[in-house]
């Protein structure tokens, strides 16, 4: 887990944007919204907030999993060269959390690339809902991806949201 403090150096807004530009150098294909539909009635305090959001995150986490073996195949996870690229920003930690996720297929072209896109399409709500039943997947396919890194930042100038944002390689096992 990443821990991080700011400093007038490093002011949240400088952060985000810098993460934005990160962000813009790779190709995403969908952007993906995942949410839990299970709004406190109140805000948690910080150490709650920190139990909910690890708690958000391993749902994340499964679900990552099942799509990348839906995609990939029961191998998914020896095959980094054939994996989902993926990044995940959480969103509102302490009322109504969701992710923001960011999806790029590696090195795939033609039918196969159209396979694993449909595929994604079809598949990330199911297995979204199955984890967390009150929940869904809202995919979009991604046209601006400058745009879509700005939006999916919005919140990485609250500090829990930036301590609990996923790198792209954070999930994978080697």
């Amino acid at each position: 887990m990443k821990q991080f403090t700011y400093s007038p150096l490093n002011k949240p807004e400088k952060v985000a944007e810098e993460w934005v530009q990160w962000v813009s150098q790779w190709k995403w294909d969908r952007f993906v919204t995942l949410t839990f539909n299970n709004a406190a009635t109140k805000s948690p305090l910080r150490g709650q907030a920190d139990r909910q959001i690890l708690a958000a995150r391993e749902k994340l986490k499964a679900w990552d999993a099942r799509m990348q073996r839906k995609l990939i195949g029961r191998k998914w996870a020896s095959n980094h060269d054939q994996r989902l690229f993926c990044t995940y920003v959480p969103e509102k930690a302490t009322v109504n959390i969701h992710w923001h996720g960011l999806v790029r297929l590696w090195d795939v072209e033609g039918d196969e690339r159209r396979r694993q896109l449909a595929k994604f399409d079809e598949w990330a709500d199911r297995i979204w809902r199955d984890l967390v039943p009150p929940g869904n997947a809202d995919v979009k396919e991604v046209h601006d991806d400058h745009g879509i890194a700005r939006y999916t930042s919005k919140s990485l100038t609250d500090v829990i949201n930036f301590e609990y944002w996923v790198a792209p390689d954070e999930f994978w096992r080697p």
